[in-house]
């Protein structure tokens, strides 16, 4: 097994529990606190992981979450996107409650 699929392997509790709390947040995308909270959840992940992090607050919903960690090796700068939002009403996470199954080994990496 190469060295980052030895460091995911030993992550993935953790990785598994970061997600069971992000997908149990509601975050509907016309609700910028509950979206707010949904960052904070993000937020804290990205610093705990030590990297710069800092929201630009545009006049719309949602907050655009920044965060850097800078590199020691040279080459390009890897830039990874998604959002926070969903399209589902308050309440809906706590009807579906996720709950990723901690145990599960994943096929491959």
């Amino acid at each position: 097994m190469n060295a980052l699929a030895t460091y995911l392997t030993t992550q993935l509790p953790a990785m598994l529990q970061f997600t069971e709390r992000l997908v149990n947040q509601d975050s509907p995308a016309t609700e910028p606190a509950n979206i707010q909270q949904a960052v904070a959840l993000v937020q804290a992940k990205m610093e705990a992981l030590h990297m710069t992090v800092h929201q630009l607050n545009t006049n719309h919903p949602g907050t655009i979450l920044i965060g850097e960690l800078p590199g020691t090796l040279p080459g390009r700068p890897v830039i990874l996107s998604g959002h926070l939002d969903t399209v589902f009403p308050t309440g809906t996470a706590a009807a579906l409650h996720h709950h990723p199954e901690l145990n599960e080994r994943p096929r491959d990496f």
